[in-house]
């Protein structure tokens, strides 16, 4: 039950250009679309410090392959045989780990 009020100050060409932007989204009005992007922030915050150490992680890993990439490409600039072609397969992999972790630690959406 929504019982509570928070009261804000803004001036009259936010207010109305608030009220007009919410109309525009899926929201009722400029009340639950604050509200929305409130529990968002929260949600996004708490998201963004437990997944900075995976981040972090997958960054290193990513600079891994692509130091392997580099070579690769100078071995073939070379006309050189490339042998070793495991570093797409770890990329495919740490590619989706990374797209699953940035979901997690997604920007604010507008509807």
């Amino acid at each position: 039950m929504k019982d509570e009020r928070l009261f804000i100050k803004i001036n009259r060409q936010d207010k109305a250009d608030l009220y007009q932007y919410a109309r525009t989204t899926r929201h009722k009005n400029a009340s639950t679309l604050i509200r929305s992007y409130l529990k968002e922030y929260i949600l996004t915050e708490h998201y963004q410090n437990r997944h900075y150490e995976v981040l972090l992680g997958l960054r290193k890993e990513l600079n891994a392959l692509g130091n392997t990439f580099n070579q690769i490409a100078r071995a073939l600039n070379r006309d050189e045989p490339v042998t070793d072609w495991s570093a797409l397969e770890e990329w495919k992999a740490t590619r989706h780990a990374l797209n699953t972790a940035l979901e997690k630690v997604r920007p604010f959406r507008s509807s």
